[in-house]
């Protein structure tokens, strides 16, 4: 098979929202956004006003999934959105909060459990 060389695309989920090439030309904000970022891999494409867009957090959400959160590439985004996200920056601030989030949930859903346990446990 012959080397195609590095790939910038891969595959992708959809998820609850698609970030698009106007979110990012005209420096939109949301306010489930978890990170702000300003660069786009392009010549021809920048942020207006030098400025920074947000990334929302249901852009890491994946419909019909449970207990899953995507970041870095496997976002849907239209292409210079893609050209602007394929950047490790974004990558770690999605990750970031993928993280942040699993951890949180995981205590707060183990404090949980150990209440019905305790709750099951009285006489």
């Amino acid at each position: 098979m012959r080397n195609r060389g590095p790939q910038r695309r891969g595959s992708a989920l959809h998820c609850a929202y698609e970030l698009t090439q106007e979110d990012c030309t005209e420096g939109r904000q949301f306010d489930d956004q978890i990170a702000l970022f300003s660069f786009i891999d392009t010549g021809s494409h920048f942020v207006w006003d030098a400025g920074v867009y947000g990334i929302p957090y249901r852009a890491l959400l994946p419909p019909g999934l449970h207990n899953v959160l995507i970041a870095g590439r496997m976002m849907t985004v239209d292409l210079v959105a893609h050209d602007s996200l394929r950047n490790i920056v974004s990558w770690l601030a999605c990750g970031a909060t993928a993280y942040y989030w699993n951890r949180r949930l995981t205590r707060l859903r183990g404090r949980h459990d150990e209440k019905n346990r305790r709750a099951r446990a009285q006489p």
